[in-house]
């Protein structure tokens, strides 16, 4: 361990690409149809919400330009904050990756992401053969992969906890610090009153253990591989510096609380003063709505449930409509073809 990064077996010599197989005539129909099911329930949802064409253009001509100025800046925090929280990851178990081919990296997989069905595998996919190429074996690159998904629920998850204990009052704000300030102490305590490991065991001997190939005999069906790369993801976990668990974490928080800026900065440009619960509430709504599998990245089911939210709250439908077109199209439809150039850029690189 070198200032708090593991060196030595994250590395090794990155195998050939393999060949990618073209997109399927029939997986394109079934996009295609998903996208015009997914636009008619989202007309279906909007209606009585939704103003006319003109009024909504009035509200977008009208919108802050230094409002709009902040929202780009947010929306590349929270880029940005995102391919730092993989790089600290990768460069952990010794493997370096540039900021702006981690910032290439990460655009790209918000593209796939939004604009594939499954976009969430497939942008998995691309991210692990892309930690491959920079050097990763197979368990770390693996590791980085799921542990990067893990931190950014769990970032989501302290950020929502963080806002419920401000609005529960500063007594119960205060008690949740205490209760969390003892059993961090506690923690401590307890590992310095476990037994010494061996001399021969170290972070590096453990994730040698962890990234060796299995034996000939090792598991061959799929619960066992899957047990084996539960148990090779832990053990790296494990051998992590506290201090850079705490750096990631904190970034996967401002990759959130960047995001989520983003959109209550878009609704402040075109005049609109909603309390923050409400907007960090329509916020988690539409990240849980990203996830569903039946649209690719959530596009028109997103659209649809942060309107009917904001105009439910009271917001006037044009001004509602225009500061979500102008989320959407600073997180979502401009990152499309950002993702194609930086995927066309990553591509000729590798090549």
């Amino acid at each position: 361990m070198v200032n708090g990064q593991l060196l030595m077996p994250g590395r090794n010599e990155a195998p050939p690409r393999p060949p990618r197989s073209p997109w399927g005539g029939r997986k394109l129909w079934i996009s295609l149809a998903m996208l015009a099911v997914a636009t008619g329930a989202a007309l279906i949802s909007l209606r009585g919400h939704l103003p006319s064409a003109a009024e909504t253009w009035s509200a977008l001509r009208g919108a802050d330009p230094l409002w709009l100025i902040v929202a780009v800046v947010l929306h590349s925090t929270s880029l940005v904050a995102f391919a730092e929280q993989e790089r600290r990851l990768l460069s952990a178990f010794g493997v370096t990756m540039p900021l702006r081919r981690a910032i290439a990296m990460t655009i790209t997989r918000s593209a796939m992401t939004m604009a594939l069905p499954g976009g969430s595998a497939v942008a998995a996919a691309y991210g692990f053969r892309q930690f491959r190429e920079r050097g990763a074996n197979p368990a770390v690159a693996a590791a980085v992969t799921a542990l990067c998904g893990i931190t950014s629920v769990a970032g989501l998850a302290l950020l929502y906890t963080g806002d419920a204990l401000i609005h529960a009052g500063p007594a119960i704000a205060a008690g949740a610090a205490v209760a969390a300030t003892a059993l961090l102490i506690l923690a401590r305590r307890l590992k310095r009153t476990q037994p010494a490991p061996p001399t021969n065991s170290s972070p590096e001997a453990s994730i040698t253990d962890a990234c060796s190939p299995p034996p000939p005999a090792g598991p061959t069906t799929l619960a066992g591989k899957l047990r084996r790369l539960i148990r090779q993801t832990a053990t790296l976990a494990a051998a992590v510096p506290p201090r850079r668990w705490l750096t990631v974490l904190t970034l996967a928080i401002l990759n959130w609380l960047a995001d989520l800026l983003c959109l209550l900065v878009c609704l402040r440009a075109v005049g609109l003063h909603l309390p923050f619960p409400a907007i960090a509430a329509a916020f988690l709504g539409a990240q849980l709505a990203r996830q569903i599998p039946f649209t690719a990245g959530g596009i028109g089911v997103i659209e649809a449930g942060l309107v009917v939210t904001l105009t439910t709250l009271g917001a006037p439908p044009p001004a509602a409509t225009a500061a979500v077109l102008t989320y959407r199209a600073l997180t979502c439809w401009l990152i499309l073809p950002l993702g194609t150039a930086t995927w066309a850029t990553l591509r000729a690189r590798s090549t």
